[in-house]
Formats: structure tokens, sequence, C-alpha cells
């Protein structure tokens, strides 16, 4: 197997992985899917601002991780 290959297998393995961990926490699984609107008002206002950022990031991510794909 190639280095492309294991490299590209890898990243899929750790956005799996991460994608799994947002989904467990149940703030994180609806900013994720666009539910933020459910999010209580009574939750801690860090989280809430935390959980934005760690989405946002992984959405980025994304895109880079399908961007590469297309490259290589």
């Amino acid at each position: 197997m190639g280095v492309a290959k294991k490299v590209e297998e890898e990243l899929k393995r750790n956005m799996e992985r991460i994608k799994e961990k947002i989904k467990s926490d149940d703030i994180l699984n609806r900013m994720l899917a666009n539910e933020a609107w459910q999010i209580n008002e009574g939750e801690n206002d860090w989280k809430v601002e935390c959980g934005r950022e760690i989405v946002e990031i992984y959405k980025k991510l994304v895109n880079i991780v399908d961007k590469l794909r297309v490259v290589s």
C-alpha cells in the first residue's frame, strides 16, 4: 500500500473519530446538525461558545480533507 493511501485512510479514521466525539455531546451534535436553536438558554455560555468553535473547525477540516482527496 502506498504512502498516500495510508495517509488518506488515517485521515478518514481520524475524521470519523472526531465526528463520533462531536455526536456524543448533545450541544456539539445539535450545532453540527445546524440545530443550534434547540440549545437551552441555561447552558453554560463557555460550553456553547467553545462548541461553536469546535464545530466550525471540524467543518473547515472536512472541507480541507475533501480537497486533498481530489488533488491526490
